[in-house]
């Protein structure tokens, strides 16, 4: 498809933006504090966890240490012990310190009312500056882009290229695109929207009041020289008064494609013992195929595994699922030419792929996994071996086996990454490797984009965060990540 003109991007923010304005009115911040320094501080420690985490810990450090003056003078291991429960504590303690006492001998015990200043203090960035300035100071000079405006951005397809991750570029392209008078609510708006709607890993678009404006939502099937939007197959959910009514017209025809396809005579038994749980054999046309699977899937969501004739084929009929309900719940299982526990050379992807399409399978989530006939038959590993379990690793828990649900110490981690096939070098060389370094692990999963760090203090997981496999650069913070066996 053709790129969107910058302003046709312009006129959907827009938008956007009204339509915000409509569902928070009255949308503020959700961090708890009194005066500058408290917002400062409040938004510091609000880094790579959630508000609520904040204002849980932030009564007891502000009742000892509530201004400048008394935190300047705090130990930093006391303040640790209070901010303990929110992810990269040790850090933020010090980074609370160092902050009071700049204040105090750099800015006169007053927090600095500009961007400079703020930008000058120990763990302050440029969200925590627009922050401050706009709810403490009153000035709208920019638009904080913490991780919930970044993800709605990118999901409204209004940041070029679609995969920029410095949140300084988005927020310039976002300045550039909303008009200035429109940026104060941003963030807090969309904070909310991203909590209510767009949510990282369970978007309610069927529900979206956004959803005939997003991209994201809107899925686009060719049939003959129109294109048609699907958002949702089992029911038509956009309103008159929220989109075109060119758009609700196609919404209507396919859901009427589907009710007829569903509800022919040919179908209705297969379609009444699908939807029981029973097995059920339907003889269709190959184009008719994925489309018919995408909608018993969103009717009902649930494991569901589709054999098709061979390698190929499982791609194309996964790529036609997906087309309706989106790649995050469509899976290929590949086939494999090694044997799990041999010594034979291992495509560690193929493998990563393999383990996590049959795991989730085995798990009973839902997803669509498409697969040959040889990629089922290939021998796997022995019964019991525990080997399509992956480690679960999750922020203030720890490292869990999935095989055994057991909690795992942080000496036993490397053992179990070894037992499931990772290989344990100094540095990380593609995916079915590891390293430690002091308390941090950087694993490459198998059939992961791009390696994890987790952060340790003791046997706890302190943080945990994408890493850039090049440079080691960490990029985006993470609540749990699950690692699948590579071999």
């Amino acid at each position: 498809m053709p790129q969107e003109s910058k302003a046709s991007r312009r006129a959907r923010v827009v938008e956007v933006c009204a339509r915000m304005d409509a569902l928070y009115p009255d949308a503020e911040c959700a961090l708890h504090f009194e005066d500058a320094f408290q917002c400062v501080i409040c938004v510091a420690l609000s880094a790579q966890t959630t508000d609520a985490n904040v204002n849980k810990v932030t009564p007891e450090l502000f009742s000892r240490w509530p201004n400048p003056a008394a935190m300047a003078q705090a130990p930093v291991e006391e303040v640790e012990d209070v901010i303990r429960s929110i992810g990269f504590f040790r850090n933020k303690a010090r980074n609370c310190v160092n902050c009071a006492r700049m204040i105090m001998t750099d800015f006169n015990g007053e927090v600095p009312n500009t961007y400079e200043g703020l930008q000058k203090l120990p763990g302050v960035g440029r969200k925590t500056a627009n922050i401050v300035m706009n709810n403490v100071f009153g000035v709208v000079e920019g638009i904080a882009v913490d991780t919930h405006v970044n993800r709605i951005a990118h999901k409204l397809g209004l940041v070029v290229p679609k995969r920029e991750t410095d949140p300084n570029k988005v927020e310039a392209q976002l300045l550039d695109l909303i008009p200035r008078e429109l940026w104060g609510p941003v963030n807090h708006q969309w904070v909310l929207f991203g909590r209510e709607y767009c949510d990282a890993k369970r978007p309610r678009c069927g529900e979206c009041p956004l959803a005939d404006i997003c991209p994201s939502s809107l899925r686009s099937v060719s049939q003959g020289c129109d294109t048609l939007r699907l958002h949702d197959l089992t029911a038509s959910r956009i309103s008159p008064e929220s989109g075109s009514s060119a758009c609700l017209e196609e919404e209507m025809l396919i859901d009427q494609l589907q009710r007829k396809l569903l509800e022919c005579p040919a179908l209705a038994p297969a379609t009444a013992k699908l939807e029981a749980g029973e097995d059920a054999s339907i003889g269709l046309v190959a184009s008719v195929r994925p489309f018919l699977v995408a909608c018993a899937f969103a009717r009902r969501p649930r494991p569901t595994l589709v054999v098709v004739s061979g390698e190929e084929a499982a791609e194309r009929f996964a790529n036609g699922v997906a087309s309706f309900i989106g790649r995050e719940q469509v899976l290929v299982l590949p086939e494999r030419r090694d044997l799990p526990w041999s010594d034979a050379a291992v495509d560690y992807k193929a493998l990563g792929q393999r383990t996590r399409a049959i795991g989730l399978l085995a798990a009973g989530r839902p997803v669509v996994v498409c697969a040959s006939a040889r990629a089922l038959l290939r021998r796997v590993a022995p019964a019991g071996s525990g080997f399509f379990s992956p480690l679960v690793i999750t922020v203030g828990g720890g490292v869990v086996d999935g095989a055994t649900g057991q909690l795992l110490e942080y000496e036993e981690l490397a053992g179990a990454l070894l037992e499931r096939g990772y290989q344990h070098l100094e540095e990380l060389d593609g995916p079915g490797s590891f390293c430690i370094h002091g308390d941090s692990v950087d694993i490459f999963g198998s059939g992961m984009t791009s390696p994890v760090r987790a952060e340790f203090w003791g046997d706890e997981v302190d943080g945990l965060r994408r890493v850039v496999a090049s440079t080691g650069q960490t990029i985006g913070a993470l609540d749990s990540v699950e690692i699948w066996p590579a071999r």
